[in-house]
């Protein structure tokens, strides 16, 4: 997104600076940039009297305000307050999807507060770009808006379609799922998990078993003692 920031000066040859107020940094003065981030540059159209400050690619910390400094006698200002929105993308199946293979993969993607629809959105999966693999039966639809959304399909699931997929919209932030596809039921780490489970439950039986057992043998060796004064083993 590009952000523009304009003053319409009426007198002629005076320099006009725009100066950012948040750390008094300098950055244009006339049509030169005073500042290493490149995304700042000063529009002046020849002839005119309209200085613009242009902000490219503008991030959430841009926002601020901003001053347009003329330099005349007594010098003049204008401040600008600068608001930016952060839109985000939100992935509605939530952090985790378990799918059978052979099965259909449907995720959804909603771009919430974006001023204006993203430029584009694209998908992921595991790092790699997929918008464009029609051929791997994958298919992206995205309806752009005030709200936008963008859906990804996946026909005949196979277990190499398990893994990480990202929905990233121009302008906003990210949002990520995890896919898995089963060739079972449940997938192997539940099985493990349900045999855990049971093994420790077998494990603590057994050791209050044994317990009662060693508990039960003591009194009623102390018990032999109490009668006879003398250690009798109980036949």
């Amino acid at each position: 997104m590009i952000i523009t920031l304009g003053y319409n000066l009426v007198e002629e040859h005076v320099q006009v600076s725009w100066v950012r107020q948040r750390d008094l940094h300098i950055l244009t003065v006339g049509s030169y940039t005073y500042t290493s981030d490149q995304r700042f540059k000063s529009l002046h159209l020849e002839g005119t009297t309209n200085w613009t400050l242009k902000i490219q690619y503008t991030q959430k910390q841009d926002a601020g305000i901003y001053e347009c400094q003329i330099s005349t006698e007594p010098k003049l200002s204008l401040n600008y307050t600068l608001n930016v929105v952060v839109a985000k993308a939100v992935i509605i199946e939530g952090e985790k999807l378990y799918i059978q293979s052979g099965s259909t993969i449907n995720l959804t993607c909603v771009i919430n507060n974006n001023t204006s629809p993203p430029i584009f959105v694209f998908w992921y999966h595991n790092g790699k770009m997929i918008n464009y693999e029609t051929t791997k039966g994958i298919e992206v639809v995205t309806d752009k808006g005030p709200t936008t959304v963008s859906k990804l399909r996946i026909e005949n699931a196979k277990l190499s379609n398990s893994g990480n997929y990202s929905c990233s919209p121009s302008y906003a932030y990210s949002a990520n799922i995890t896919v898995h596809v089963l060739d079972g039921d449940k997938p192997a780490a539940m099985h493990h998990g349900r045999h855990t489970s049971q093994g420790t439950v077998i494990t603590y039986n057994i050791v209050l078993l044994l317990t009662t057992w060693i508990l039960a043998h003591t009194l009623c060796l102390e018990t032999n003692f109490e009668r006879s004064g003398t250690w009798n083993q109980p036949s």
